[in-house]
């Protein structure tokens, strides 16, 4: 029986059953397709119920409850745990105890051990190529090779000899005993909803959008005229879109509109139901307590006018009255669907799906026979639900593989 597990997928999810299974002894490789971990917590602006950084995750190491920042982490230090950024699934054979995988290990064009962060190349760069978040897990510069102009203006200044932009892909071949997926979810983009004009209209954007502008100091600036902002819920969620309740939308828009409340901002959120479950209650009558309004009612359509500002018809289904919101910003919350990642994966390895395209899993993440399942792509999940999920796969490879 072959000990040595590969995790799909870079997310909250994956590192967390990574460095659990790392620390109990087994080989890890933890692949992730973009050129850094994290997944969609990095724009998750603050973390619920806690308010904090939201790259901090449930430790292994210490008490139930006490959590640890990967940022922190030394991930490269970790003993037994292979990261391979940029790189993606290409062929799974073989059965539980002995995988035979391949991979594809995309170019990045950096050489990660030599790039020390000086960023020469980013001041060079003109065609806006090369770009660094501090946010981001390898921390080193990254190259989009489709913005490149090949001018070689960052090779030339890169005093490590870190960039070589005729890097060519390479195949890894990975024998291991078990599979986790954890793919994750992302948010559905709905310009098939026309009536609110959402990629039509500049200030009609989603959940995700607020909050990259809400995490960046910089970005904030974006909302300085903004007066009146209007949220609306379950935008291609529970109709005939997508049928399901998309679970965690109603405790993070709510978490947006403190957000803006804080900073000024009037707040109206269009809501059929609102679905916050346990402890996110408590946001949601705090919220209230702020000053957040709450109509019930499914908006008909967003117009705007010649001077910009955004017209909202809404019926209030409590107050059986239509009202017409005059905003400057709105912003959808649609439904979460499974990443394209999940279909590919899902796909590579034989794993059912239901109608919606989440993996169906057994009691416990098992998908098949050495092959598990965590976080979202199985269904939406928080963050505490898809960290205790991948501990618990976590455990049931050890136990599968010992």
């Amino acid at each position: 029986m072959n000990k040595k597990v590969l995790v799909i997928g870079g997310g909250v999810a994956g590192l967390q059953a990574s460095i659990e299974l790392a620390e109990l002894g087994f080989e890890v490789y933890l692949v992730e397709k973009k050129p850094y971990l994290g997944g969609n917590a990095l724009n998750l602006y603050e973390y619920f119920p806690t308010k904090d950084c939201s790259f901090c995750l449930a430790s292994p190491q210490f008490l139930k409850g006490i959590r640890k920042c990967f940022y922190r982490l030394s991930l490269s230090e970790i003993k037994n745990l292979d990261i391979l950024t940029n790189t993606s699934l290409a062929e799974v054979k073989g059965e539980k105890g002995n995988f035979l995988v391949r991979l594809i290990k995309h170019p990045r064009y950096i050489d990660i051990n030599k790039c020390t962060l000086c960023k020469a190349c980013i001041e060079v760069c003109k065609s806006g190529a090369i770009y660094f978040d501090y946010r981001t897990l390898p921390q080193v510069c990254t190259i989009d090779i489709n913005k490149c102009s090949h001018c070689k203006a960052c090779v030339e200044v890169c005093k490590q000899g870190a960039i070589n932009l005729e890097q060519s892909e390479e195949e890894v071949e990975l024998n291991v005993g078990a599979i986790i997926v954890a793919t994750g979810f992302e948010e559905w983009k709905p310009y098939e909803i026309k009536q609110y004009g959402y990629g039509v209209y500049k200030n009609v954007i989603t959940q995700s959008e607020l909050a990259e502008i809400l995490y960046k100091d910089k970005d904030i600036e974006k909302l300085k005229d903004i007066e009146k902002v209007v949220f609306i819920l379950c935008v291609g969620s529970r109709d005939s879109y997508h049928e399901y309740c998309s679970k965690i939308c109603c405790t993070y828009a709510i978490k947006h509109a403190r957000a803006l409340k804080k900073l000024g901002k009037e707040v109206i959120i269009c809501y059929m139901d609102i679905r916050t479950v346990g402890e996110y209650e408590e946001w949601y009558l705090r919220a209230r307590e702020e000053g957040v309004e709450f109509l019930r009612g499914k908006p008909g359509e967003v117009i705007q006018r010649e001077d910009k500002k955004l017209l909202v018809s809404v019926e209030d289904t409590l107050c059986n009255e239509v009202k017409l919101i005059e905003c400057d910003l709105v912003v959808l919350t649609p439904a979460l669907i499974p990443s394209k990642g999940t279909e590919e994966i899902a796909k590579l390895l034989g794993l059912n799906k239901d109608e919606y395209g989440f993996i169906i899993t057994e009691n416990g993440g098992k998908a098949r026979a050495g092959v598990y399942v965590c976080g979202c792509a199985s269904g939406i999940k928080d963050v505490p639900e898809s960290i205790t999920q991948a501990s618990q796969v976590a455990i049931n490879v050890m136990e599968d593989l010992r």
